[in-house]
């Protein structure tokens, strides 16, 4: 028997069976919908947030201290999405995470500059497939490392109407800031 007779056998087979036709249509229905559920989760509001380090720095003598979390940011969904709000969350107090993009600090070896930390400016474009990585600067922070380190944190940023909260675990994060 040859492959043409095999599925000629097959087709006769379900022919002579009533319910065919009703089998194959719901069938031809859900792999045409496939494609629509596939791009609608594709479509969902995904981004990666990965804090890296932090570091607690002065901007002038005199002043109050001021914590930067570097992070990396990175849209995984299929749409662009814009970062219009950052907050830094310790426990129960929630803090704005400053807007300023500012050079925060520079490395210097050998009398030469070989690192520069800038602060992420908001509001932030991420296209699709795209991320960023930068500081956040949290002003005015007057949070030991030790209960930094003791207490639940989360970074929360905001995509219009879509919220993102990662936790962060300052025992796990490098400090300094590293580039």
């Amino acid at each position: 028997m040859n492959e043409m007779e095999f599925f000629k056998n097959i087709v006769d087979y379900f022919d002579k069976h009533p319910g065919y036709e009703l089998l194959m249509s719901f069938a031809a229905l859900v792999f045409s919908i496939i494609p629509y559920v596939f791009r609608f989760f594709a479509k969902r509001f995904r981004l990666k947030i990965t804090p890296f380090a932090y570091k607690y720095f002065l901007f002038n003598h005199g002043c109050d201290k001021n914590l930067a979390i570097q992070i990396a940011i990175t849209n995984l969904s299929e749409t662009p999405c814009t970062i219009t709000q950052a907050f830094f969350i310790f426990g129960e107090q929630e803090k704005y995470i400053s807007a300023a993009s500012e050079n925060l600090f520079s490395i210097e070896t050998n009398h030469k500059t070989t690192g520069e930390y800038y602060s992420l400016s908001l509001p932030q474009h991420l296209p699709p497939h795209q991320g960023i990585s930068g500081c956040f600067l949290v002003p005015d922070c007057y949070i030991k490392i030790d209960d930094l380190k003791n207490t639940k944190c989360k970074i929360k940023i905001v995509c219009g109407n879509k919220t993102k909260v990662v936790g962060i675990d300052f025992n796990k994060l490098h400090m300094p800031l590293y580039l």
